[in-house]
């Protein structure tokens, strides 16, 4: 399918998929029409584009989720690497939660604090 039609079914822009392609991470065939070639986006590309999304909702990064595709595809990646790599995510994501509570706690406490200052005023 052209790039215009992955884009509508997948509802991702046809910008994101040609930077997708360019990095590496969406495999594309090129379709020779003429002195021009178009990219021809087989079925696959729809759940590339899926997995994608669901990867960076997951908070691995474009660069990440490459290596990961160039792995998997090489065969270097085991359902064991795979559990390894999404554990050490989760370990990530909930220090980041940690130290977001840290800020929200902070912010929080600066309210407290500023809250009287709005009564000496009026």
């Amino acid at each position: 399918m052209l790039i215009h039609q992955l884009s509508e079914k997948s509802g991702v822009s046809i910008d994101t998929i040609r930077y997708y392609t360019k990095i590496g991470i969406l495999p594309v065939t090129q379709r020779p029409a003429g002195s021009r070639s178009y990219s021809d986006y087989d079925e696959s590309a729809l759940e590339y584009l899926t997995e994608i999304r669901l990867a960076k909702s997951a908070g691995f990064t474009l660069m990440e989720i490459k290596q990961y595709i160039k792995e998997w595809n090489d065969g270097q990646i085991t359902p064991d690497t795979a559990i390894d790599i999404l554990r050490k995510k989760i370990a990530m994501v909930r220090k980041k939660k940690s130290e977001l509570d840290a800020i929200e706690a902070i912010l929080k406490s600066k309210i407290t604090q500023l809250r009287p200052q709005l009564h000496c005023r009026n």
